[in-house]
């Protein structure tokens, strides 16, 4: 049985087709991407430890809105559900979310530069 990817193929290409194709940029998009997403999951558990909602809806977001872009879509549903409790001012459940982020980030990597290095 063969895992599915982590990005959604559709909407990476999609991306793609909408930047012209450019390489260079899509790279530099990807590099992005993949060095501001452990900072804002870092960002998160530490908004979660101290009880800031607002800061975890805020970096919530963020990443959902750059992991939508670039097809990481399991990513962005669980930062949705994350950033939806933070602006409910809720807590419950968020870091079962997180721990799933996170587990994924390895994965998402791996795709991500594998779409780039064609």
């Amino acid at each position: 049985m063969v895992d599915a990817s982590p990005v959604n193929l559709t909407s990476f290409a999609l991306m793609r087709r909408e930047t012209g194709d450019n390489a260079t940029f899509i790279a530099d998009l990807v590099d992005t991407y993949l060095t501001n997403a452990p900072r804002l999951a870092a960002g998160m558990h530490e908004a979660v430890g101290d009880g800031r909602t607002d800061d975890l809806a805020h970096l919530a977001h963020e990443l959902k809105s750059s992991s939508a872009l670039l097809g990481v879509d399991g990513v962005a549903s669980l930062c949705g559900e994350i950033e939806g409790a933070a602006r409910r001012g809720r807590l419950e459940g968020v870091s079962d979310c997180l721990t799933q982020v996170d587990s994924q980030a390895p994965h998402v990597e791996a795709a991500l530069r594998g779409l780039v290095d064609r």
